[in-house]
């Protein structure tokens, strides 16, 4: 039988960071641009963006055909949003809002095939439309990413029972909205939000678990030499936008220099 591999999981496993970007336009062509530019993974956000089942679909099958891996962050507690993110051929998901070790387990269940969990038989696309049912089968489990987003002080508290949920790959720090249960305003500086920062990487670290978060040029480094191994910078739509509002800004420098030197000129 041949093998199905994930080979983000396995540039994980050798402990290789692997920069990853978000996805939030529902056109396929972003994705794929954002694929071919050389990013490792992309995330396509399903919480906070419009993408729909069949975007969903068509911006997997654009990223595959790079060396890219499509991973989906689901719907908050919704087992569908799982089940078409696994079944069109994601190679893992990020599940949010996770802060008790039931809702951990609740996240396996539903990505994990039995023994392990309970998910539905139903993975046409990721099968090759039935075509590789053995093989699909026998090893999702093992290459299928399972990962829980760490976003609130109530999953903090609740750490050590969530990381020791088996099944879980690991876990991706929201640090805006743990900021937010912090009392702290998101994206101010502040060491209480830095210490529990710390506090989760060293805990996942400690059980060999997958490590993600948002990361700046600034912080990159520092976030990766403290064990993040999934570290997400930018999205299609602000590169989009940073792009378009520096041409605009050079385009009105450029007018303004012509303005005054014609101003000059009549004098």
């Amino acid at each position: 039988m041949p093998d199905f591999v994930n080979p983000l999981k396995e540039r994980l496993a050798a402990g290789d960071p692997v920069l990853g970007s978000w996805i939030w336009f529902t056109d396929p062509c972003s994705a794929e641009m954002m694929a071919q530019a050389g990013f490792d993974w992309l995330l396509i956000d399903l919480e906070h963006s419009h993408i729909g089942p069949a975007s969903l679909r068509n911006i997997i099958m654009a990223v595959d055909r790079y060396e890219c891996a499509p991973i989906v962050r689901t719907k908050v507690g919704d087992i569908d949003s799982i089940k078409v993110s696994l079944d069109a051929g994601a190679m893992g998901v990020i599940i949010p809002q996770i802060n008790t070790p039931e809702e951990a387990q609740w996240a396996v269940t539903h990505t994990k095939y039995a023994p392990l969990g309970k998910r539905g038989i139903g993975a046409m696309r990721a099968t090759s439309y039935g075509t590789r049912w053995d093989e699909y089968l026998s090893q999702a489990n093992e290459q299928i990413l399972t990962i829980v987003q760490i976003e609130d002080r109530q999953a903090v508290d609740n750490l050590p029972h969530i990381l020791s949920t088996p099944g879980l790959d690991g876990i991706f720090v929201g640090a805006f909205d743990l900021s937010q249960s912090m009392g702290i305003l998101p994206g101010q500086t502040d060491p209480r939000l830095d210490a529990t920062i710390d506090q989760v990487i060293d805990a996942a670290r400690s059980r060999d678990l997958i490590v993600g978060a948002c990361v700046t040029w600034d912080n990159v480094d520092s976030l990766v030499s403290k064990g993040v191994t999934l570290p997400i910078i930018g999205a299609d739509v602000e590169f989009m936008f940073e792009t378009a509002r520096a041409c605009t800004k050079k385009w009105r420098k450029a007018r303004e220099k012509v303005s005054v030197q014609a101003a000059g000129s009549h004098e």
